[in-house]
Formats: structure tokens, C-alpha cells, sequence
């Protein structure tokens, strides 16, 4: 596909999008630059950053990014995967094709070494990128790394791009304290983010049995008795025109791309200085085939991908692609003649719920560095038997919405009419809803355990399991129970989502409504409180089918107890800071820290409990 038509189908996935979300946001429905502007944003966050980083919860992407925001940036998106790995995106959108690249966006985006070096800036930054600086500005070190990216649909010519990469490249070596990494992701680079995210169909790939350079035997079967595997030397050259020519070469390696990190500089490092000493130093690379087919001269990878290995992968691509310190295009394409890579091909099976030997690869190959459990939970027995159910009962809606199961990152068609509940959204909703929220705001990692220890159940088999035991496969009924817990839970945090646009965002009132899955967990406990095992059950029965949402008595019920919920958190906020107060501390909450307390939780759960009104409002819910 040529860079002109990706970025044509590029603005054909944003304006898909822009309608899509209108009717969640209406501040997307105007036919203006500034509605186009902010539905690029949206996408970005839920169609493409989010989901490569791992971030699928919808209550986490929406906690991202500020739809009410003026756009004078320099933070459109922030996303903080990991305590150690910030990523912070300026997006810019211009609505005619023929629109060019503005150089001033480069100082725009260069405005961030001023700001994290200054707390009184920090403080000038809306809620969602202030917290999430803050958090990640606690003790720093040359272990952290932010990444700063300029998001365009434009495509800036080669000395706008040159411009870029100088300016930005002073700006990593003035800083100190932490990893500084600048990235330019122009139309074509954003559609292929897109299309990791959402593409599942799997190149094959060819690889000459002779060294593509030396001509000498380079593929060599090893003895296995139970799987078929092939060691391939390949050359830095071959290496990066997989990467630019497989865009989803990299469909089940759970991490993306770091950029110029402190191992990705040093192999850097290694590709300019040391070409031929690549292969001693480097770890290698790990790749699957459906099938391993001799060719004569050639073998045949079928559904080739790299299940281990990105960051090699991509370096060398971004050597050779990108502006290295004074290096001529000549010499690097030199270099990447010389260097060498081991690669380790496994055949593996060919379903796509493989939980045999590529389930145990992938495990296996990316735990050198923290990843995100749900994505192993994918392919479970019990996940697949989930999806086959929602995808049979075709009368399944919630907000008159035909209602799909994603147990995995997958390509997902956007209908008018369609809604997927995904994996990491059905797990986190339930448990909230039945167990508590602390748990899903400080842990995530442990909604997918077997086990907690060696006395106490996993947390994944609470919510899909059978009294806490691992399952093949639930009960229809359990699957009905799940998605009437997820509806309501839906209900619930859209009702407080309408509430919170009223209030600024510096607000206590703001502040008390931020938890929405406090009160998730709240009126899933005053339910079960208050009503028999039968009635309970009852209740989430109709609730899958859709019987009680347009009926305004259990609306009435719902907003009374989000009310109660509001009383009991706000109370306790109050509480917190006359005590914090009282003995000399600091009496702002940190509201992400309180979330994550248990002590917190009970302190709210207590008084919500105690107050009179819930019992006699959970009654009227029948």
C-alpha cells in the first residue's frame, strides 16, 4: 500500500470513529476542525495508543485524556502502563488531504523538558496529565522512560522530519534524570500502529536457506521430538525488511516497540560501532510458523510472526530508517550487511486458540519485563466458550446495541449498532461489582491469577470460575449473570458521566464522582445485602435482558444509591483531610492513592451501610 492511500484510509478509520462516538460524546457531532481535532484524539487513545500499551479498560482510556480540553496542549493523551513507563501524545489533525505538516508543532512538543522540570507548571496541567506526571516523577531514575509523541495526519517532508529529529535529539541529551524519548508518528506510521492493533491476518514469509550476503548455509533443523524447529541466522538488512513489510509481524508480541530506551541505545550502539559482534551480545529473536515448507534454495515461514524480539526488530529498522548521530546512509546499510541474528523459528499449531506450545512461547519469551496477564487469558477454554455464547444469543443488547464479546486484541468492525464488551472491561466491572474496587484500581495484574497464595484463591476464577474453581466452561446462566453484573455497572458509570460534566474538573464535587468503580462496588454490595440469593439472581437475569433499564422506578433506585454512595465517599474525604489537617499533613487527597486503599474502601462501605436510606431503596429495586 503506497503512504498516499494509508493516509487516506487513515482519515477513513478517524471519521468512522467521529460518528461512531458522537453519540457518546456530542462534542464531536459539529462539522468543525476543532470536532475533527478532538475525534483524533479519541481515536488515538482508544483505537491505537491505548490498546498497543495494554490499556483496554474503558474507565482507564477515558482517564487518559480530556475531551472538554482546549487543545493548546502540549499533553492531548497521557497513559501511564506502567509506574516506570510514561507515554504522553500531541495529536494534530488537518481535514484536507492535500494539508501540510507545521514545524511549529515541534516547539509545542518540546515544551515538555520545561514542563516536568517544574512543579509549578505541573500543576497547571488538566487532572487526568498532572496525576499521571506526578506518579511517574516519584523517584526518578535512569530506569523510567518518557516518551513524548507528535501524532499528525499530515506527512512531513524529509527536512521537516530532519528538524524534528535534531531539535529533539538536543533535548534527550540535555536531560538527565530520567529517559526523554522523542517520537514522530506521521500518517503512515499511525495507520500501521492502527493496523497491529487491529489486523489479525498473518503474513508468510520466505527466507532463502543461504545468507542472503555470504551465500553460506545459515538454517539448520534441530532435533526435536516433539516440536519442528529451525535455527536462522539472519542478516540486520533482511530483519528490517520484515518489519517494514509485515505489518503485523508483531501480532502476539505483548510488548510494543520501547523507542531509544537505555538497551535500545546501547544495541544501538552495537548495530554503528560493532556490527559483527551483534549476534555475541544479542539475545536473538523468537518467531512461530503454521507451517515450515522447503522450497528447494528457500523455505516457506506460513503465518510468520515475531513472538519475541520487537525491540531488536525495531531498533534496526529505526537505524536504518531514522538519523543516528553522523552515520551516512551508505555506512549503515553497511553495518546491517555485516550484523547477524540468531533466530529461533517454532511450527506451532494453527488455531487461533492455541493453548499448547505457542501459549507457552509467548509466556515464556515476555517475562523479562512486567506485561499485561489478561492477554495469557485470552485463549482460556472458558474465555472461548464465553464468546461463543454471546456470539449465539443474537437477542443479547444493552442501550439497544447488539452486544459482541473481544476476548483478545482483534480487528472489531464498527457498527452503528454494535457494542464489544471486552475481556479486561467483563472482568473488571464483575469484580468491582461482587468483590471490591480497590482490588481493580491498584492491582489490575491480579484479576487474572489462579491463586493469591497457597491458601487463598485466585481472583480470576472468582469472577469466571465455579465457587472460585477453574472451569472449561460456565453455565449459561453464569454467562448471563456476568453480562447483567457488566450492564448494570455500564448503567451505572454513564449516569455518573452525565453527572460529572457539570462540575470543573479542580471540584470537590468532581473529586467524589471520579470513583465510578467505588460506586459500581457499592451497589453491587447493597444488593446482594439486601436481597435473597433468589431475588438477586432474578434481578441480574432481567438485567441481561434489558428488562429494567428504560424503567424509570429502577432509575430512581440506581441514582438514590449513586446518591448514598456520594454521602459515604464524600464524608470520608472529609474526614481524611480534619485528620491530615489536624496533625500537620498535607490535607489534599490524592485520589488515585485513595482509590487504592483499603482501609478507604471500608471506611466508605461502613458508612454507606449504615445509612437508612439504602435498604428500603434496594427493595424498590424489584
Amino acid at each position: 500500500m503506497s503512504k498516499n492511500n494509508k493516509r487516506i484510509e487513515l482519515k477513513k478509520y478517524v471519521l468512522e470513529s467521529k460518528k461512531l462516538y458522537e453519540s457518546e460524546f456530542p462534542e464531536l457531532k459539529p462539522d468543525t476542525d476543532a470536532a475533527y481535532g478532538k475525534a483524533f484524539e479519541v481515536f488515538l487513545c482508544r483505537d491505537v495508543y491505548g490498546p498497543r500499551l495494554g490499556i483496554n479498560s474503558q474507565d482507564d482510556l477515558d482517564s487518559c485524556m480530556d475531551l472538554n480540553s482546549s487543545g493548546e496542549g502540549p499533553i492531548d493523551i497521557a497513559i501511564l502502563p506502567e509506574d516506570d513507563d510514561l507515554h504522553i501524545y500531541e495529536s494534530k489533525w488537518k481535514t484536507k488531504d492535500s494539508a501540510s505538516f507545521d514545524k511549529s508543532w515541534t516547539d509545542k512538543v518540546l515544551r515538555i523538558e520545561t514542563i516536568i522540570s517544574k512543579q509549578s507548571e505541573i500543576e497547571k496541567l488538566p487532572g487526568y496529565a498532572k496525576e499521571k506526571i506526578n506518579d511517574f516523577l516519584d523517584n526518578p531514575s535512569k530506569d523510567k522512560t518518557l516518551h513524548m509523541y507528535l501524532s499528525t495526519n499530515t506527512a512531513p517532508n524529509p527536512d521537516q522530519t530532519k528538524d524534528f529529529e535534531e531539535r529533539t535529539e538536543l533535548s534527550t541529551q540535555r536531560f538527565k534524570k530520567f529517559n526523554l524519548i522523542y517520537h514522530l508518528h506521521r500518517a503512515t506510521v499511525v495507520h500501521d500502529e492502527w493496523s497491529r492493533v487491529h489486523s489479525t491476518q498473518l503474513s508468510d514469509q520466505e527466507i532463502k536457506k543461504d545468507d542472503v550476503h555470504t551465500y553460506k548455509r545459515r538454517i539448520f533443523e534441530l532435533a526435536d521430538k516433539h516440536k519442528e524447529i529451525h535455527m536462522v541466522v539472519a542478516a540486520g538488512t533482511e530483519v528490517v525488511d520484515w518489519v517494514k513489510q509485515n505489518t503485523n509481524l508483531f501480532h502476539e508480541n505483548i510488548r510494543g516497540y520501547r523507542g531509544k530506551n537505555n538497551v535500545n541505545k546501547e544495541m544501538l550502539e552495537t548495530i554503528d560501532k560493532y556490527p559483527e559482534e551483534f549476534i555475541t551480545f544479542n539475545n536473538g529473536m523468537t518467531a512461530t510458523a503454521t507451517e515450515i515448507e522447503d522450497l528447494g534454495p528457500k523455505v516457506k515461514l506460513k503465518k510468520f510472526q515475531i513472538i519475541n524480539g520487537c525491540q531488536t526488530a525495531e531498533t534496526l529498522r529505526d537505524y536504518s530508517d531514522h538519523k543516528y548521530k553522523n552515520t551516512t546512509p551508505e555506512k549503515k546499510q553497511e553495518n546491517l550487511k555485516k550484523l547477524r541474528v540468531l533466530m529461533r523459528v517454532v511450527k506451532v499449531d494453527s488455531t487461533a486458540s492455541d493453548t499448547g506450545t505457542k501459549a507457552k512461547l509467548i509466556k515464556a519469551n515476555n517475562t523479562q519485563t512486567p506485561i499485561n496477564s489478561s492477554d495469557f487469558r485470552s485463549t482460556d477454554p472458558v474465555q472461548v466458550s464465553i464468546e461463543t455464547f454471546i456470539k449465539n444469543d443474537r437477542n443479547v443488547k444493552y442501550d439497544s446495541k447488539r452486544i459482541h464479546y473481544a476476548r483478545k486484541v482483534q480487528q472489531l468492525t464498527k457498527k452503528k449498532h454494535d457494542r464489544y464488551i471486552k475481556l479486561t472491561e467483563l472482568t473488571e466491572h464483575v469484580f468491582a461489582f461482587e468483590n471490591d474496587s480497590y482490588t481493580v484500581y491498584k492491582d489490575k495484574k491480579s484479576l487474572y491469577d489462579d491463586t493469591l497464595n497457597a491458601n487463598t484463591v485466585g481472583n480470576y476464577w472468582k469472577v469466571f470460575g465455579k465457587d472460585g474453581q477453574s472451569v472449561l466452561r460456565l453455565p449459561d446462566s453464569k454467562i448471563k449473570k456476568l453480562f447483567g453484573i457488566c450492564f448494570l455497572s455500564l448503567f451505572i458509570e454513564n449516569i455518573i458521566k452525565n453527572r460529572i460534566k457539570q462540575y470543573q474538573k479542580d471540584s470537590e464535587e468532581f473529586t467524589y464522582l471520579y470513583l465510578k468503580r467505588i460506586y459500581v462496588s457499592m451497589i453491587g454490595l447493597a444488593l446482594r445485602t439486601y436481597l435473597s440469593n433468589s431475588e438477586y439472581s432474578s434481578l441480574l437475569k432481567m438485567l441481561y435482558k434489558g428488562d429494567k433499564f428504560e424503567n424509570q422506578n429502577f432509575q430512581d433506585v440506581i441514582n438514590s444509591l449513586i446518591d448514598c454512595v456520594y454521602d459515604a465517599i464524600e464524608w470520608d474525604i472529609t474526614m481524611q483531610k480534619g485528620i491530615l489537617q489536624a496533625t500537620g499533613g498535607d490535607p489534599n487527597i490524592n485520589i488515585r492513592n485513595y482509590s487504592r486503599q483499603k482501609d478507604r474502601y471500608n471506611s466508605v462501605k461502613q458508612k454507606f451501610l449504615n445509612n437508612r436510606k439504602v435498604e428500603p431503596e434496594v427493595k424498590k429495586v424489584l
